[in-house]
């Protein structure tokens, strides 16, 4: 069985993927208390090994986000994007792996997500929108009957 990564879904006899992807995002709550000099000493590391894939074209473009408080789970992110096999690549290697890691051992709730933004999510959310836009006229001739006192559709 091949290693899945969020969006990859391998079966047992190892097809290709059937979900593409072209966003991952790494984000965190907060630095564990007592481990903030460990945070401090690993953000421009990482930073410097993401601009190293962006010069070496495995990764798009990044972007770091930090949140003021806000009452949530999320204070601060990292955005990447690129293409799907390129960012498989880059979730499969050991770097990626060790970071990730190290990162587990001085943030609070990292949370390591797989999507799609810009024109691939609108692509993706086109069919969900057409049913939404259907349900909603039905729902809506339904409202009208009944207002008019003709219950039945």
């Amino acid at each position: 069985m091949q290693r899945s990564h969020g969006g990859f879904f391998h079966t047992l006899a190892g097809w290709e993927s059937i979900v593409t992807i072209n966003t991952v995002m790494y984000s965190w709550k907060r630095s564990l208390p007592g481990r903030e000099s460990l945070s401090a000493r690993h953000y421009p590391e990482f930073v410097a090994y993401l601009e190293g894939l962006r010069a070496d074209g495995l990764i798009e473009s990044f972007e770091q986000v930090l949140l003021w408080p806000n009452g949530s789970q999320v204070h601060g992110l990292f955005l990447l994007r690129g293409e799907d096999a390129k960012l498989a690549q880059v979730l499969d290697s050991p770097a990626w792996s060790a970071h990730i890691l190290r990162s587990m051992m001085h943030l609070e709730e990292p949370v390591l997500a797989y999507g799609f933004s810009g024109a691939m999510a609108a692509e993706r959310l086109g069919p969900v929108h057409a049913i939404g836009h259907a349900l909603h006229r039905v729902v809506r001739r339904v409202a009208i009957r009944k207002a008019v006192g003709r219950d039945q559709v």
